[in-house]
């Protein structure tokens, strides 16, 4: 094991973020530059932290030659998995982690909220493989109809006592927005942290790296984001509080490039070299 102070943690989220949407000839150049990147950096760990379930995940991983991860958060933050010691190519569930998210459940399941919020208008379930035991995703409209929809949502919920995350975000594949009801304190970041705490690395030296509203929060908690081209507007908007020369400026890095391409000339910007090491070289 690295001592700690050499360990730096890169989490990225998946689709629209280390892949586009569809072909793209530029894609095994900027994978080409970030294999390099990965080879001549000593200690990083690298994870992946997406919406996808982990069949879908592994496939997606795969379809796009990207390289194997330490671990892999799926669905939305609420699972964390570690390679399997006994087959490298199996993954099994931190069940340490899924522990967790069902105390702060309090026991309310996929097919109970899937029951509560049946009839909110607006609100439409998604396929049954983008459902999991911590997560329920819908989809709804944009605009003003999503909005009176969300509030449905928090009206029912509440109505039942039932504690939960609400992350709404734009499709990347999809014209509607997407819901996510999750337990409470389950995001992307929750299970960034958990990562880190499971490699050893120290929170200050952890880059984010995404491009929808639901990397919003580890893009603020870590030490370092990067926001790439094609980032949805939902999240731009959501950041700008937080890049106003009025407010604390974070160290977040708004790339240039869209896709994999943002993400390697953000780990440049943050200072990822031969030895690994961030730098931190202003906040973009």
């Amino acid at each position: 094991m690295k001592p700690i102070a050499d360990i730096r943690l890169l989490a990225c989220d998946l689709d629209g973020t280390m892949f586009p949407p569809g072909p793209d000839p530029t894609h095994a150049a900027a994978l080409d530059g970030f294999r390099r990147l990965l080879s001549r950096s000593a200690g990083l760990r690298l994870v992946y932290v997406t919406g996808r379930h982990l069949a879908s995940a592994l496939e997606a991983a795969t379809r796009w030659s990207l390289p194997r991860p330490h671990l892999l958060s799926c669905d939305v933050g609420t699972a964390v998995h570690l390679p399997d010691d006994a087959a490298p190519d199996r993954w099994r569930r931190d069940e340490t982690y899924a522990a967790r998210l069902r105390r702060d459940m309090g026991g309310l399941g996929n097919r109970d909220v899937l029951d509560l919020l049946a009839d909110v208008p607006g609100l439409a379930p998604q396929a049954p493989e983008r459902q999991a035991e911590f997560k329920t995703s819908f989809t709804l409209p944009s605009g003003t109809a999503g909005d009176e929809a969300m509030s449905g949502v928090r009206s029912r919920l509440a109505a039942a006592g039932a504690h939960a995350s609400l992350v709404r975000s734009a499709g990347v594949y999809e014209e509607s927005d997407l819901l996510d009801v999750l337990p409470p304190g389950a995001t992307k970041s929750s299970a960034v942290a958990h990562m880190a705490r499971l490699l050893e690395a120290p929170a200050e030296r952890i880059l984010y790296a995404g491009d929808s509203g639901n990397d919003l929060d580890p893009l603020l908690d870590a030490a370092g984001g990067i926001v790439v081209a094609n980032a949805r507007p939902e999240l731009l908007a959501a950041l700008r509080p937080h890049l106003d020369d009025a407010a604390p400026r974070r160290a977040i890095y708004l790339a240039d490039r869209p896709h994999l391409h943002g993400v390697l000339e953000g780990c440049l910007h943050f200072g990822l070299g031969p030895d690994g090491s961030a730098t931190g070289k202003g906040d973009g």
